[in-house]
């Protein structure tokens, strides 16, 4: 699988749990107030999903939290300087 392939697909899946988070809490909303029109329910998700990915992905790069399905590989460790480099290469 390419990795451009493989990043979309977790972009997705990421994509997905934050739409079942917000769903969730659109159902909380809606037992809360006693029912909402189809409408208010369109917006209220909508708000929802979108507050849910703003909260995770700041709490992700701010290193709140650990990164759900990341879309990019870690750093490579750096490999030691060659035998023989100059002494500046090998700080």
């Amino acid at each position: 699988m390419s990795p451009a392939l493989r990043r979309g697909i977790r972009k997705a899946l990421r994509t997905v749990v934050q739409l079942v988070a917000g769903g969730a809490l659109t159902a909380l909303v809606s037992m809360v107030a006693g029912g909402l029109s189809a409408a208010a329910q369109g917006t209220v998700m909508a708000a929802w999903t979108a507050l849910v990915a703003l909260a995770q992905n700041t709490a992700e790069t701010a290193g709140k939290i650990p990164t759900l399905l990341p879309t990019s590989p870690p750093p490579a460790p750096a490999s030691p300087p060659a035998a023989g480099a100059p002494p500046e290469a090998q700080i």
